[in-house]
């Protein structure tokens, strides 16, 4: 790969919705926060660190996974998952 120039390739299974305790938070499986943004700022920064030494830089993939997940850990409420994911991806 750094042979033909390309970017790097990483693939992150992450993010499958957010596991919201409503004793504790009282916010819902859709609602993203601060964990979120920090994350996403991370992976810029990785992407920024690896440009700075080569110039293709890298392309990270997220893998989320969270209607596979929905049925077992969040009573099956994929509507809400399928709205974490875009307003991950509006981040």
């Amino acid at each position: 790969m750094i042979n033909s120039e390309s970017p790097i390739a990483i693939v992150l299974p992450t993010l499958p919705f957010k596991d919201q305790n409503p004793l504790t938070t009282r916010h819902s499986l859709d609602q993203v926060d601060l964990g979120e943004y920090l994350l996403f700022g991370q992976l810029r920064n990785v992407c920024a660190s690896i440009e700075a030494v080569y110039s293709p830089g890298a392309m990270i993939t997220l893998l989320t996974d969270g209607l596979v997940y929905a049925d077992f850990f969040a009573g099956g409420q994929r509507t809400k998952i399928e709205q974490y994911r875009r307003n991950c991806v509006q981040i």
